[in-house]
């Protein structure tokens, strides 16, 4: 990460199934001003990866240390989330088996 820039956006390694206009859209949002924005899932209102921060919060996010990542920054300003609807699964798909790698046909 820099800390010179605008901000950041957080994505999972074990989450390969997000697309990339998901991606956008959190980016866009942070292009606009906000705090933080997030996808969450149109069909089940659930909240979803990947999370973007915005350049006001560095000083919170650089000092993460340890496997909570980000939660405590967005706990902490969570009535600032803007949350974006999305029809992507793969904001919630993640891999933690091989099985985890086989994609659902749709219907």
């Amino acid at each position: 990460a820099s800390s010179d820039a605008d901000g950041w956006i957080v994505a999972l390694g074990d989450m390969p199934f997000i697309a990339p206009a998901t991606i956008a859209a959190v980016r866009e949002r942070l292009e606009r001003g906000v705090l933080i924005a997030a996808p969450m899932l149109r069909a089940t209102g659930r909240r979803g990866h990947p999370a973007g921060f915005s350049r006001a919060l560095w000083a919170e996010l650089a000092e993460i240390d340890g496997e909570e990542g980000a939660r405590g920054v967005i706990a902490r300003h969570r009535a600032r989330i803007v949350l974006i609807e999305v029809d992507d699964p793969g904001i919630v798909k993640d891999i933690d088996t091989r099985a985890d790698l086989q994609i659902e046909s749709p219907g």
